[in-house]
């Protein structure tokens, strides 16, 4: 683009209920894959690793029930 940068809002963005849940389950596999020698019971156990997706997955909107 010749070194210029595009600024526009899209404004609000509805992301589909599938879509968000696949994302979801994207964000847990990626972390799983970085703890392989843990058991899914106890990577949710681990608060750190809890309050990590939580946060996670609120700052990309995932927890969000208000959409579709």
């Amino acid at each position: 683009m010749g070194g210029h940068e595009l600024a526009f809002d899209l404004g609000p963005c509805v992301v589909p209920r599938d879509l968000r849940r696949a994302a979801a389950v994207h964000v847990a596999d990626r972390i799983a894959a970085e703890h392989p020698d843990r058991t899914a019971a106890e990577l949710a156990a681990d608060p750190l690793i809890a309050t990590g997706l939580r946060e996670l997955l609120a700052a990309l909107d995932l927890n969000s029930k208000e959409q579709p």
